[in-house]
This record gives C-alpha cells, structure tokens and sequence, in this order.
C-alpha cells in the first residue's frame, strides 16, 4: 500500500488482527498506587490537564474521521478519560475497566484494532458494546518510559468501521506522542521537585 503500509509493516503494527489472545487484568492491571500518583502529578503540571492533550485526540479523530475518541488513564479498577472528543457532558468520565475495551491493550500491551465490535470473537461479549455503544474501537498502549502501560489512546464509532493502515498509523504516531508529553512533563516534576529539595537544604544549612 503506499508509505503507510511501509511504516507498519516496520512497525510493531502489522495487521488489524494481531492480537489474539488476551490476558485479561481484571483487579489487576493498570498502576500501583504509588504510580497512579505519581501519573497523576504529572498529567496535572502546571495544573493544565487539557492541553496539549486534547489537541492530540482532536487531531486524531479529524485526521481519521471517527466521531469520538479519548485518552484514558487506568489503574487496577478503572478506567478515567482525562481527554475526550465526541463524550457528553452528561456521560460519565469513568467506568469499571472490566466494561471497557481498554482492558485488552493494558492486558497485552499491543494494540486492539476491532472494526465490529459485536461479530468479532475477541470482543462480542465486551459490556461496552451496550454500556458505552462501543461498535467498533481502535487503541493503542501510552507507556512510561519503562514501557508500563498507564492507559489507553482509543479511538470509538457507535457503527462498524473499517480502520484502515492510515488510521492506525495516526493513531500509533499521537500515542507516541501523548506517551513522550507525559514522560517530558514527568522530567519537569521531579526536576521543579529536586531543585525544591535542594533549596530547602540550603536554607536550613544556613
């Protein structure tokens, strides 16, 4: 296929189907208390939550023509949209993640592309589909930088759709990119907050 095929196929991404099997991590997956904490410091420095990562999942749902998307963080009981395009105001910004398909990137740490939610195997019996009028869904893992999985960058149609290898290109490339803010904005903390340390030393040395 052109450029995009290429770029895949050099990619971890190499079909819509690849993963298969999943290790289901109800109760269990996500962050440690400790590094829920700590991501969640990060996501608020500078106590701007929005920006730019509203601007990534704006981008991605324009770029491929899907009419929501969100940025999710997980912990071992839920999943939170910390950014989200096409949710109402009125729908809640949380959920048990045993009912999201965010469960399965967490679970495997690949990416989950699904065109039709209720004829595919792997998802047919997800309560999302009802819950959450999940038809189909396209997501992909945001890491730290030791490669944990601290939530999910998804892409969602209440109608079957046939991601193409454009759209998971977008969507693998502003992953990537939300991963990289967070791990920058996370350097910016724990630099403010030696430099903190280090002038409380000082003052009570002197």
């Amino acid at each position: 296929m052109g450029s995009a095929s290429s770029a895949l196929s050099a990619s971890p991404l190499t079909t819509h189907q690849k993963v298969v099997t999943f290790n289901f991590c109800i109760g269990g997956c996500g962050l440690n208390q400790s590094s829920e904490e700590q991501m969640q410091a990060t996501w608020n420095y500078n106590g701007s939550t929005a920006a730019p990562f509203d601007r990534f999942i704006e981008l991605a749902t324009e770029l491929t023509g899907a009419p929501r998307g969100c940025i999710n963080l997980v912990d071992a009981e839920t999943f939170t949209y910390k950014s989200a395009v096409g949710i109402g105001d009125d729908e809640p910004r949380s959920g048990d993640i045993a009912e999201s398909f965010c469960r399965y990137v967490v679970g495997t740490g690949q990416l989950l592309i699904v065109d039709d939610a209720v004829n595919d195997a792997r998802t047919s019996d997800n309560p999302a589909i009802d819950l959450l009028k999940v038809a189909a869904w396209a997501g992909y893992p945001i890491e730290d930088v030791n490669g944990a999985v601290l939530g999910t960058f998804c892409l969602i149609d209440s109608s079957p759709h046939p991601w193409s290898d454009r759209d998971i290109l977008i969507l693998a490339t502003l992953s990537q990119a939300v991963s990289a803010e967070i791990a920058l904005r996370r350097s910016v903390t724990e630099l403010v907050e030696s430099r903190k340390v280090i002038e409380e030393f000082r003052e009570v040395k002197n």
